[in-house]
């Protein structure tokens, strides 16, 4: 699958969000950002490319039992039980884990990250989405939003 869009993307507002979200190399904050999102999928699961201007954010997605989804950013896999109601899908985090190979350890969900998600559908081949991470006590790191518009299905 293939979508764009423009994506308004924001930062948390203080100075320890800001620079996190630097660190994480998350996409720069803007109102109507570029972006784009190519999904592919193989025998494992799906790649996501998110393209936001020039800025790449790559994650792998899988199944992992009951019809929840995992999705990996590098060593860290967030799990999440998806949630539908009508043309609303929800992305309802349950757990956070640190992995390396066969080795996975659950975060406390004092000092894990939250992330929340959704998606609605907005007519056809349109979705709006909203993504929202969130770190305890920091705060509010990076935040977007926005309708994307399906292009096409890539294998």
């Amino acid at each position: 699958m293939r979508a764009r869009g423009r994506l308004r993307i924001v930062h948390g507002r203080n100075w320890y969000a800001r620079l996190i979200a630097r660190a994480l190399r998350m996409p720069r904050a803007g109102d109507a950002v570029e972006t784009e999102l190519v999904v592919m999928r193989d025998e494992s699961g799906e790649r996501w490319m998110r393209i936001f201007a020039s800025q790449r954010l790559d994650s792998r997605q899988y199944p992992v039992g009951d019809g929840d989804v995992a999705e990996r950013f590098g060593a860290i896999e967030f799990r999440f039980h998806l949630e539908g109601s009508g043309a609303t899908t929800s992305y309802r985090q349950v757990g956070v884990a640190l992995v390396a190979g066969p080795i996975r350890v659950p975060l406390p969900r004092v000092c894990a990250p939250v992330v929340t998600a959704r998606e609605d559908v907005t007519g056809p081949g349109t979705r709006h989405i909203d993504v929202r991470l969130d770190l305890p006590i920091v705060g509010p790191i990076l935040s977007y939003a926005g309708t994307i518009v399906l292009d096409e299905v890539v294998s």
